[in-house]
């Protein structure tokens, strides 16, 4: 409930004091005496702004009052309760620096600064400034605001305010990530078309039946190599002895041949590298792992302790702009003001104090004199008529003027209180101050510290990019160099195997006059026994390169069914993201219809309230065409469009049942209604109807209503204060207001 508003300059208002109460405040007054501003203020003090510096018609300085005198500073203050507690707003509008404000809670500062204020209130009242000026506050004129916008606009309008628009915007996302989702599923469906999966199966399969092929000639060689080998075991039973010295030797040529070509690969491959020491390699290449690992240790350990020191300074600049701020009101601020108006005041009290003593003992001698006859009650003395005239005309002319000294100190001593009242605000400001100077004390070395230590700190970080390319460079080394020794290794082993080979050859005895005619029988069976060994590996081979390319077909088969399965998925999702755009659709207007029924209950029980006719006995909100109608049930329970059917009166009943409803579930904590001149186009038996509607039943509803009107005849609905408001604006006055008794 809003309980007490003081105006200081604002706009026409030079000094306002209003009180209020529960029920219907009534503001009348002419048109630009100033009415509206009371609206604005309250407004301005909640919640920092107002719609016409929303609407950028005005800015903030705009509010200061300009005429009749321009003035540099305005004040607005504000008292109001809410859950049981009492509040109080201070803004204060400069022309040349930003807008001041603190809020209070039973008297204790709680905010400082206009962010502050706006969200402690925000969070006392649940409600916001888009909320206020929509649902609390009906502009001039605008109490039928809902059903002046232009259609479509409703539901939107609505929306915002019950913060659906959220669900259109997840939902738009969804859509988008299926789109995204559909051409992905499109370009895998077209690499996959160039793909012809026919022709890759057919190719494996006619693979398939070549490697079967191939097995079997492999079969028929072998078996071939087997028999030929039967013959050359016959032959050197015959000549066994001979055959085995010779196929020794053969044997012993055909492993030295294989050892020397492979002595020849590894010579050539090692005569293409310059002499290496792995050791020395090694070790550098772990001296520089280890090196690299250690300053990456390090420069995370600094990556942390600057993160650490970033905070510190950001949480120290926010003190320090505190302290700036502590500094410029103290700097500007004189404690004696507070002390020496308040040694002023007592001194002025005990000064009419003194007086009022005074013209009490005036009185008692006048009305003693007036009653005496011959003595005089002061003196003693004979006291003759005229004489007693004298003392009695004497007497009225002193007491005259000291009541005139009295009504002059009294009109200073209001003067000196207020004075006294601002002071001691500015006093409690600069003890708060003064103690938040002392908890942050040297707070502008503690974050040069910070600083100084952050680009110590910074500078301690290391570019290790040359490093770990070195580091790189030296595995590379160490890597070749191990397959380096791995060959002069094996090119060892080799050439001892063949010494050893040829000394066993040296050993042996052996006349190859007397195994010539052996020979020519073993060499024909050999010969072919070396045919078949050349074709069976042929054979060999061409079978691993058609298992390679068998393999290679899988490949691309395993390929294609893999898209085909991410095609599946791609087309999957895609649905699913529709039906979820879908279910946040039908989420938005199950939202909005449990609104409707909601706002339809609490319409209704409003309507039965309030309508003071029989001609419609329901009111309801319809959702269709994706907006909102506001309608009304006839006696033949026909629902009718307010704004196309319905006369003024029941237009203006129905925006108001409307604007009630709305802050009843909207704004319950704050249970207050403003109404700016409501009666706009409203005939004079609506008028007596609607002023009986806010006089008797409003109250039923609403805790507390602000009526601003031109029209006199709504001072009958007041049932809390009523205020005149006078203001000659072509004379350039101020706005004078008196408190009207009904």
């Amino acid at each position: 409930m809003i309980k007490h508003l003081e105006l200081q300059n604002f706009r026409s208002h030079r000094n306002t004091k209003l009180d209020f109460t529960e029920g219907n405040n009534i503001l009348v007054g002419i048109s630009g005496s100033g009415k509206s501003s009371v609206l604005d203020a309250i407004c301005f003090a909640l919640f920092g702004t107002i719609t016409k510096i929303q609407r950028k018609k005005i800015k903030v300085s705009d509010l200061v009052m300009s005429k009749p005198t321009k003035e540099n500073e305005a004040t607005v203050k504000l008292s109001f309760a809410s859950n049981e507690k009492d509040y109080e707003i201070i803004r204060r509008i400069y022309l040349d620096k930003p807008t001041h404000a603190e809020l209070r809670e039973e008297g204790k500062l709680t905010a400082v600064g206009v962010q502050q204020v706006n969200s402690a209130v925000e969070q006392i009242l649940k409600l916001n400034y888009d909320l206020f000026s929509n649902v609390i506050y009906a502009e001039q004129n605008q109490i039928d605001y809902f059903l002046n916008l232009p259609p479509g606009n409703r539901m939107t309008h609505i929306d915002e305010l019950l913060r659906l628009e959220m669900f259109e915007s997840i939902r738009s996302k969804a859509t988008r990530c299926a789109n995204r989702f559909r051409n992905q599923e499109i370009s895998k469906k077209e690499t996959i078309a160039s793909i012809n999966e026919k022709e890759i199966r057919e190719r494996k399969t006619f693979i398939e039946k070549e490697l079967k092929n191939l097995e079997k000639d492999n079969e028929i060689i072998e078996k071939e190599l087997r028999e030929t080998q039967k013959r050359i075991d016959s032959l050197e039973k015959d000549f066994a002895s001979l055959m085995e010295k010779k196929k020794k030797i053969e044997k012993l040529k055909e492993n030295i041949t294989r050892l020397q070509g492979l002595i020849s690969f590894y010579e050539e491959e090692l005569s293409k590298h310059e002499k290496f020491d792995l050791s020395y390699l090694k070790n550098e290449y772990e001296k520089k792992k280890d090196l690299l690992d250690q300053k990456e240790n390090g420069n995370l350990k600094i990556e942390k302790e600057l993160s650490s020191i970033s905070y510190r300074i950001d949480e120290l600049d926010k003190d320090l702009e505190e302290k700036r701020q502590a500094n410029n009101f103290l700097r500007q601020y004189d404690s004696n003001n507070f002390q020496i108006v308040k040694k002023d005041l007592e001194k002025m009290r005990k000064s009419f104090f003194e007086k009022k003593l005074r013209k009490g003992s005036i009185n008692e001698a006048i009305n003693k004199l007036k009653e005496t006859q011959g003595i005089c009650p002061i003196c003693d003395r004979e006291l003759t008529e005229s004489k007693r005239k004298d003392l009695i005309e004497s007497k009225t002319a002193e007491l005259k003027k000291l009541e005139e000294e009295m009504r002059r100190l009294d009109k200073f001593l209001g003067d000196k209180e207020k004075e006294l009242e601002k002071e001691q605000s500015e006093f409690e400001k600069a003890k708060y101050f003064e103690r938040r100077l002392k908890e942050l004390g040297d707070v502008e070395s503690r974050l040069e510290e910070q600083k100084r230590k952050f680009f110590e700190v910074q500078s301690k970080k290391e570019d290790l990019r040359g490093l770990k390319e070195e580091v790189e460079e030296l595995k590379k080394g160490y890597d070749k160099a191990l397959d380096l020794k791995e060959k002069e290794e094996k090119l060892k082993e080799c050439k001892g195997k063949e010494a050893v080979l040829r000394k066993i050859m040296e050993e042996i005895d052996f006349d190859e006059n007397r195994l010539e005619k052996v020979r020519s029988k073993l060499e024909i069976q050999k010969s072919r026994k070396i045919g078949l060994d050349k074709d069976l590996e042929f054979k060999k081979d061409l079978k691993e390169e058609k298992k390679k390319l068998f393999n290679q077909l899988k490949r691309d088969l395993d390929f294609l069914e893999m898209n085909k399965r991410e095609i599946e998925f791609l087309s999957h999702a895609s649905k699913t993201l529709a039906k979820l755009s879908n279910s946040l659709i039908e989420v938005q207007e199950t939202l909005r219809e449990e609104f409707v029924k909601t706002l339809n209950e609490v319409m209704n029980e409003i309507w039965n309230d309030l309508y003071p006719y029989e001609d419609y006995i329901g009111i309801r909100f319809k959702i269709e065409e994706r907006d909102y109608l506001l309608q009304l049930c006839d006696l033949k329970n026909k629902w009718m469009n307010v704004e196309g059917f319905s006369s003024g009166g029941e237009r203006a009943i129905a925006s108001l049942v409307m604007r009630i409803a709305l802050s009843v579930i909207l704004a319950p904590r704050l249970k207050v209604l403003m109404l700016d001149e409501p009666t706009h186009n409203l005939d004079s038996n609506t008028m007596e109807k609607l002023i009986d509607i806010l006089k008797t039943h409003i109250s039923n509803l609403i805790e507390q209503l602000f009526i601003v009107t031109h029209d006199e005849r709504l001072i009958q609905a007041g049932t809390g204060y009523t205020y005149e408001f006078l203001r000659e604006s072509a004379k350039r006055e101020s706005t004078k207001v008196n408190s009207l008794t009904i």
